[in-house]
């Protein structure tokens, strides 16, 4: 026995593979059983009728979504029956439990109901997601068009603009034509149903609004340029260009490219060792360099410094000035000194001043 696509007219030799073909690209239409076989074992609790004894049995023991919902309902009925056989003095406490029962049992069979008026089995790709809603005015009214973020357009909210349905512009035979030759020349899905709403992607969101009204399809494609792809555009763009912020701030710190002269004395420090009064204070040929140099790790910047004139008297000053500054170094072989708490920085700017000037 064969089983064709009814929108595509596609063969498939079980019902199964048609399933899984109608799955994968027709996820909005529900397909009927046509093999005419006959099934004379249904499910006690759902109503399925199968071909084979064997398969209700799986299907009661691993899918039916009923079963353990009636199963409650049975034992809650069997404790209202072993209550009423129960003869106890306490009447009033008898009736307050079968009342609390009998309100449980009205739950369930409400639950029951709606398990079979919306079956679990039978929704189709269900998919929850965030959406966004924009608003289009059509005859001098507002209608808002919901937009997941995965770009499928709500069908019924375009459908609705004009009175319409979905399902109107789906029975149409020419549809069915349509849908089955974009399914040919796209490898991306044209609908996906969500809480029984048809969602439709770009393309066929313009096919029918076109539909309904050349107007509408204008404004269905200006909301789909300007305000979804355009802004989305834009809102990549900015947190792109923040991402490129942040990273310039980390990492490529913003220094002055001020000129220092050559041969001098310094203070440097960063913000976080001014803090614990701790500088950096040695000899430089090009202090610009130097200070390259620190910012690699972090940002530095020049407190003083002090020109000494050629090479060999930068170097004496730093002997001399190192040689004061003995006491205050924070670690032995580092040109890291600390400020003594009763002084200001002025105190170590005095002692390279009075060294340089001494050798000049």
């Amino acid at each position: 026995m064969k089983f064709n696509c009814t929108i595509c007219n596609k063969e498939y030799s079980s019902y199964k593979t048609l399933w899984a073909h109608n799955k994968t690209f027709h996820q909005s239409i529900q397909i009927n059983r046509n093999d005419n076989k006959t099934r004379n074992f249904e499910c006690e609790y759902c109503n399925k009728k199968f071909t084979t004894k064997h398969g209700m049995q799986i299907h009661i023991e691993k899918t039916c979504k009923l079963v353990e919902t009636e199963k409650q309902l049975i034992l809650l009925k069997k404790e209202i029956k072993e209550i009423k056989n129960t003869e106890l003095n306490t009447n009033n406490e008898n009736k307050q439990i079968i009342n609390n029962l009998m309100d449980k049992i009205v739950s369930k069979d409400k639950q029951i109901q709606e398990l079979k008026n919306n079956p679990t089995e039978n929704k189709i790709n269900e998919v929850k997601s965030i959406y966004k809603t924009f608003i289009i005015n059509w005859n001098n009214n507002d209608h808002k068009i919901d937009v997941k973020d995965n770009k499928f357009i709500n069908s019924e909210h375009i459908c609705n603009i004009n009175n319409k349905t979905f399902n109107d512009w789906f029975s149409l035979e020419l549809s069915k034509d349509l849908i089955n030759e974009m399914i040919q020349n796209q490898t991306h899905k044209i609908i996906e149903v969500v809480d029984g709403i048809s969602w439709i992607n770009f393309d066929l969101a313009l096919i029918i609004s076109q539909w309904i009204s050349t107007k509408l399809m204008i404004l269905i494609n200006n909301l789909i340029i300007n305000d979804i792809i355009v802004n989305e555009h834009n809102n990549t763009i900015k947190l792109k260009e923040n991402e490129i912020k942040i990273l310039k701030d980390n990492f490529v710190k913003k220094q002055s490219r001020e000129d220092f002269p050559n041969n001098c004395i310094y203070i440097v420090t960063t913000e976080d060792n001014k803090l614990k009064r701790i500088y950096i204070i040695g000899k430089a040929k090009s202090l610009k360099d130097r200070l390259s140099t620190y910012n690699k790790t972090s940002e530095h910047k020049v407190i003083y410094y002090k020109q000494c004139g050629d090479k060999e008297t930068t170097g004496l000053a730093e002997s001399v000035v190192l040689k004061k500054l003995q006491p205050y170094k924070e670690k032995a072989n580092r040109d890291r000194f600390i400020l003594p708490v009763d002084q200001d920085i002025n105190f170590f700017i005095n002692i390279i001043d009075q060294s340089v000037n001494f050798l000049k």
